[in-house]
């Protein structure tokens, strides 16, 4: 709504203002969620890009003391209205992984979290990750259109 700087800017300088847009943001979600349950859907999917391709957009702990919390409610409710909670996170947010997993994501998409697995030793195995969490990779979209954009390019 505001721009991604803007609104980093925001829950820094202005905390108070930033928490009523979160606020109403997780109210609008949650009324989707019960809208969808309305209409038969089993599963909801929450998407929001927390790493780049070098780590996360905000430090960990900003993160786990703004937006945890509410994720936590909205997947909360969602297993209270017997929804499935699936979360996409793009980039690189292993420092946050398992954050997801406890505040009840059942499937995260891990599109471009994989290659930082890989090139960390990290297994979707792993213990504290397990038992815990599906992961649905995905298709590497930004791949795909670069390929696109060079074929048709004719390079």
């Amino acid at each position: 709504m505001r721009g991604f700087a803007n609104a980093t800017q925001d829950f820094l300088l202005e905390p108070e203002g930033f928490s009523v847009l979160m606020e109403r943001m997780v109210g609008f979600g949650c009324a989707l969620m019960r809208a969808a349950v309305r209409h038969g859907f089993h599963g909801i999917r929450f998407a929001d890009d927390w790493g780049t391709h070098l780590g996360l957009m905000i430090s960990p702990a900003l993160w786990r003391e703004l937006f945890k919390p509410r994720y936590a409610r909205q997947f909360a409710l969602a297993h209270a209205l017997g929804l499935h909670p699936w979360h996409h996170c793009g980039g690189e947010f292993l420092a946050i992984m398992e954050d997801f997993s406890e505040i009840g994501v059942e499937v995260l998409n891990i599109t471009s979290l994989a290659a930082a697995l890989t090139r960390r030793g990290v297994r979707l195995t792993s213990p504290g990750i397990r038992s815990k969490l599906a992961a649905s990779k995905g298709f590497p979209v930004q791949k795909q259109i670069l390929r696109i954009r060079r074929d048709k390019a004719g390079l």
